[in-house]
């Protein structure tokens, strides 16, 4: 149950709509019973010790901000650019690579990246 909570909390943390908040409107947002809730914060806690989410100001939970190496799959648009799909869910989503940065890479290749830029929808 907790892997399933898991792919919850943070799919819903992934979504474009998604407002920071707190532990137990996650759990209301997600609809975890009261007899679930143990098993909810043990996913929660699973997911934060391993570094996936983070608490903020205020008790608020999101998705961590992207660090300074990126590691994931590249994805490339017929037009030249391309995206890379970080293996490790992070508040930006994936990230876009001008055609001026692409190289080489073809769809599904793995990339490792260090990341100059802190804002989305820079070159990584």
């Amino acid at each position: 149950m907790a892997e399933i909570f898991k792919r919850k909390i943070v799919k819903l943390l992934k979504h474009a709509d998604y407002a920071p908040v707190k532990l137990a409107q996650l759990a209301k947002a997600l609809g975890v019973s009261s007899e679930d809730y143990p098993q909810f914060k043990e996913a929660f806690d699973q997911l934060r010790q391993a570094g996936h989410v983070v608490i903020g100001a205020g008790n608020l939970i999101s998705l961590p901000p992207l660090s300074g190496r990126i590691i994931g799959t590249f994805r490339a648009n017929p037009r030249g650019f391309g995206f890379i799909t970080p293996l490790e869910p992070n508040s930006h989503g994936d990230l876009f690579v001008p055609p001026s940065a692409t190289g080489d890479a073809m769809t599904g290749d793995d990339t490792k990246k260090n990341r100059e830029e802190s804002t989305h929808g820079d070159s990584p």
